[in-house]
């Protein structure tokens, strides 16, 4: 592994885990059994726009060779 992946792996790291907690899946859970398809068609739409953003966010920081 290359010097530079660790800082990498680090970033992704935290980026993966610092949306979930007790909370953030206790709410998923009571949205998900009184609104079923329609809060699963949200949820879709905000990991389309979520992978879009970090996507983006990404390809600026390796763009310019900064550590994020």
């Amino acid at each position: 592994m290359t010097k530079n992946r660790i800082p990498l792996l680090g970033a992704v790291f935290l980026m993966a885990t610092s949306a979930v907690g007790p909370g953030f899946l206790t709410q998923t859970a009571v949205f998900t059994e009184q609104l079923a398809a329609s809060f699963a068609f949200v949820i879709l739409v905000s990991i389309i726009l979520d992978i879009g953003a970090q996507l983006n966010i990404w390809q600026i920081i390796t763009a310019h060779r900064q550590r994020a």
